[in-house]
């Protein structure tokens, strides 16, 4: 210990030190502040570091890191360990604390931002006396041993002269209530707006947190102006060691959190709205969060996200990192109730609120709560709940909507033997190396204008990998005569200064080379690109990222970038792209604060096929312009293009705080998957979400089709389906009530679509007389009853090349007009989830709201009803955007812009850029051209914006 003391001491001298005037009273590992601040060199850190492995029985160990890093910068060094070693002795505990304090004398606990949670407020005219703020620690692993604590907080400017306090003291708890705790050496010092308390306990044997406390004195005196410190910092060290595995233990238990990870969860939400506020609901109807409208309340609203609890073991320490989108100011604007853990010991059992312990903090419009749970054992699913508490600003709309959701989980304790325990030591030798050498660079290359050469910097970029990265630096200057060349993998491709280099890539005018097969660079695997300008005329893509399925896993950055196709004069290459990207499994790529321009498309993706894990494209703060106009269809005018080939996950595309210009087009061209399992009607397997994006059209075709039978129109008897033909026409069948504007149907969830599938799109395998094949000596049946009806249609004969109109007609006539069957576009009901657009609604009437009606507020914010032409624009609520049966909630667009072809219709008649619809004055909810409502704007003839979007 006393050479890690040594290594990672505060400050420069400390007695003992074995220089002359050694100071006095400043043992380590603090030392003496007059000398300044230590910062350790890599000798340090080789030095503590063996003797960390040592401890384990590995001297060698983590010398193999440091030899890893010879070479490199000590300051690169030290950025890239800091983080590691924090978590193994004496480094910033803040988010591990429970905080516990209590508000007298006019004073108040508070919820800070940025890196702050928690603090105490004594406003002006209070004295505050007698208020406390405890931070503690889980201290089961360090009982006996002596710890010295150090808690700083970002405070008002003269808050120590301000203020009285209370000495300096601790508590600690045995799992009910706290007992206070003898402290040495307390001390509380203020620098500028940084107050620090600090001091030295001993762990009792039966304690299970423990921690500093502040308290404001008795005898405070009042205040003259509001006095404020938030905890942004809390660190212990320990100073004596018992020499046995649990203490050895006691230095990993917060490196031991993530041994056993559950990465980003898959979770069931539930939301209850209530006093006004309205729920929002995923593509599954599961609620996912809660938005307040001005002047409603919202009050015991909540949140609920759950995972299953599979795996885990009573005793298991789980941490749960929830992330929120949320509205500006959220946190200073709504007050919300303790967090509880919500546990489900069935599967469709009630949910059972324990306790969980919490830390939020609001960054910009996402909020982040971390909670920390004891698993008992008999959970069956469980997640955090969050409730909004009473108090609301109701001048303001405050939004709250789930957005991700980590766990990890700790199960070590005290009596693991020591293999288990070096095993972890591995580990977290593993995510050291991992720590350390992904921040370094191992070698830089000049590129470029008096440096290497593309082609020479590939050759010399063979050694790259995590451990040994490389960095090109791209000199200033204009590359034009090397194309078609692969980053390599681990390479981070970026401008060497602030001037941007521009590599660019055309075929001539007048070649007859085809333009497909040339572009200026592929990336194939983990890379990044910065600072760089990229462009291509004549050719396919400026930048072409595919593997082809091949390098599962692969993390793509662009950052700062703009990447522009010039356009082509030669050739019928269509997709001319900024950016043209094929997917593997469980990629991420993210771009940030970059440009795309291009005349067709400015990005455009596709997954693959057969993928094992998700994959993930992200954009942030990026600008996509397409030069052409958008006609409605085609690929003119489209700036996100996004194309599921059958990967079988739900991929994702995440789209925050983006400029479109152009549309957004979901297009379902081809389908790779060969196995008739996998043909499936909805093929919107890529799940498209976002916020703060300028509006743009959104625009989908799904060549896929399912086998629909519905009621006579009118008609609101219930319709089912039986006999062995309905797994082979239909697959899995989701059925839908009547009502009053919507028939009852059922559709299937198989595609029988005539469309060829397969990679080379050559597969016949789809269609209704393929499925079904020769039946001339194994017939099947069919029955469908509607309400007490029922009529059942024979397939007997070989039906392998017959058309899917013939078998429709076939069918319908067999059904005699109780019901009719049809090809229903299933997938192309799909709508992306950007949550400043749209609203979830209740339907508050008793009649069906069909897709694309008009609605308008029924009596308050969170019902609405169709929409008629003698209603006041201003209760114009938005465009539903799926079916809406009585009494249900449903999607609403309220903002943004729709293809005319989202919108129902009364009429036909055209529009022309700046013409306005309303209601028709006959049909409900339906929209004409022209009237005075003017609720639906045109900004070209096949699309319009929704009243109050810019």
């Amino acid at each position: 210990m006393d050479t890690i003391n040594r290594a990672f001491r505060d400050f420069v001298r400390f007695t003992g030190d074995g220089k002359p005037n050694a100071p006095v009273g400043a043992p380590l590992p603090i030392g003496d502040p007059l000398s300044g601040v230590h910062n350790p060199g890599k000798q340090d850190w080789r030095e503590a570091l063996i003797e960390l492995a040592q401890t384990q029985g590995d001297p060698d160990a983590l010398q193999d890191i440091l030899t890893e890093l010879s070479g490199k910068a000590e300051a690169t060094a030290l950025d890239a360990f800091k983080p590691v070693l924090s978590s193994l002795s004496m480094g910033d505990m803040f988010g591990q604390h429970v905080a516990v304090g209590q508000a007298l004398n006019g004073a108040s606990l508070v919820a800070g931002t940025g890196t702050a949670v928690m603090g105490i407020r004594i406003p002006a005219g209070q004295t505050g006396a007698q208020t406390y703020l405890s931070l503690v620690m889980n201290m089961e692993t360090m009982r006996g041993q002596t710890i010295f604590f150090r808690t700083r907080f970002k405070a008002s400017a003269g808050f120590l002269a301000s203020v009285t306090l209370g000495p300096v003291r601790a508590q600690y708890s045995t799992g009910s209530g706290y007992t206070p705790l003898e402290v040495s050496a307390p001390a509380a010092v203020q620098r500028g707006d940084m107050l620090e308390i600090s001091g030295t306990a001993t762990i009792p044997g039966n304690a299970t947190q423990a921690g500093l406390t502040l308290q404001v004195a008795s005898a405070n005196a009042v205040m003259s102006s509001v006095q404020e410190a938030v905890v942004s910092s809390i660190e212990y060290t320990i100073l004596s060691d018992r020499g046995d595995e649990a203490s050895v233990q006691s230095r990993f238990q917060f490196v031991n959190t993530g041994l056993l990870p559950y990465a980003e969860h898959p979770t069931v939400g539930s939301a209850q709205a209530l006093n006004g506020a309205i729920r929002v609901n995923d593509e599954r109807g599961a609620g996912i969060g809660i938005n307040t409208p001005v002047g409603q309340t919202g009050t015991s609203s909540y949140v609920i996200r759950l995972f299953s609890a599979a795996g885990l073991q009573a005793g298991d320490r789980l941490r749960v990192t929830a992330k929120y989108d949320v509205s500006a100011e959220f946190m200073s604007r709504q007050p919300l109730g303790p967090v509880v853990f919500n546990v489900r010991t069935t599967p469709n059992g009630p949910g059972i609120n324990r306790t969980a312990a919490r830390r939020m903090v609001q960054d910009g419009t996402v909020l982040t709560v971390v909670s920390d749970y004891v698993v008992q054992g008999d959970e069956y699913m469980l997640g955090p709940c969050i409730q909004l508490a009473a108090g609301g600003d109701t001048s303001v709309a405050r939004n709250f909507i789930a957005k991700s959701l980590e766990a990890m989980v700790s199960r070590f304790g005290e009596s693991d033997t020591t293999a288990t325990m070096q095993h972890a030591m591995a580990r977290n030798r593993s995510d050291i190396v991992a720590a350390v050498t992904r921040p370094p660079v191992a070698t830089d290359l000049n590129v470029g204008d008096g440096g290497l050469t593309f082609a020479a910097a590939i050759v010399a970029s063979a050694g790259a990998s995590p451990v040994t990265r490389v960095r090109w630096r791209v000199l200033p200057g204009e590359y034009t005569s090397e194309f078609n060349w692969t980053l390599p993998k681990h390479v981070e491709m970026g401008a060497s200064g602030s001037v941007r280099p521009r590599i660019h890539y055309e075929l001539p005018d007048g070649s007859a080379l085809n333009p497909a097969s040339y572009q200026p660079f592929f990336v194939t695997d983990t890379a990044s690109l910065r600072g760089l300008d990229v462009s291509v005329r004549n050719g396919r893509y400026a930048v072409h990222i595919e593997a082809n399925g091949a390098n599962p896993d692969a993390v793509i950055e662009i950052s700062d970038c703009r990447l522009e196709h010039l356009g082509n004069v030669i050739g019928s290459w269509a997709s001319q792209d900024a950016l043209g990207m094929g997917t593997s499994s469980g990629w991420h790529v993210t771009s940030k604060d970059s440009v795309y321009i291009a005349p067709v498309m400015t990005f455009a993706w596709h997954n693959n096929v057969d993928f094992a894990k998700p994959c993930v494209v992200r954009n942030e703060r990026d600008t996509f312009v397409a030069l052409t106009q958008s006609t409605g269809s085609g690929v003119n005018g489209t700036a996100l293009r996004i194309l599921p080939l059958g990967s079988g996950q739900r991929d994702q595309h995440i789209i925050e705080d983006c400029v479109i210009v152009g549309d957004i087009s979901y297009a379902v061209t081809g389908w790779f998957p060969s196995e008739l399992s996998k043909q499936l009607a909805d093929h919107s397997e890529i799940k498209v979400s976002g916020k703060g994006n300028s509006p743009a059209v959104f625009r989908i075709t799904d060549f896929g089709r399912a086998l629909k039978i519905a009621a006579p129109d009118g008609s609101l008897a219930p319709v089912s389906v039986s006999g062995p033909a309905v797994a082979i026409l239909m697959g899995q069948v989701r059925s839908y009530p009547g009502a009053t504007n919507l028939a009852s149907y059922v559709h299937g969830s198989a595609d029988v679509s005539e469309q060829l599938v397969g990679p080379a799109a050559n597969l016949a395998i789809t269609s209704l007389g393929r499925r079904l094949g020769n039946r001339s000596s194994t017939p099947v049946s069919l029955s469908v009853t509607v309400g007490a009806e029922t009529r059942t249609v024979t397939f007997n004969a070989n039906h392998t090349a017959v058309s899917n109109a013939d078998l429709l007609a076939q069918i319908n006539t067999a059904l005699g007009g109780i019901a009719v069957a049809s090809l229903y576009a299933v997938g192309e009901r799909y709508r992306p989830r950007f949550t400043d657009e749209e609203l979830s609604l209740t339907n508050g009437q008793t009649y069906g709201i069909p897709m694309g009606s008009l609605l308008a507020w029924d009596t308050n914010r969170t019902h609405v009803r169709l929409m008629t032409s003698s209603d006041d624009p201003s209760i114009f609520a938005g465009v539903a955007w799926e079916d809406i049966y009585p009494s249900k909630v449903g999607r609403v667009k309220a903002r943004g812009y729709l293809p005319i072809s989202d919108i129902r219709r009364a009429d036909t008649a055209a529009i022309t850029f700046g013409s306005s619809l309303s209601v028709s004055p006959t049909s409900p909810g339906q929209a004409v051209a022209g009237g005075s409502q003017a609720l639906l704007t045109a900004i070209r003839p096949t699309a319009v914006a929704l009243r109050g979007t810019p």
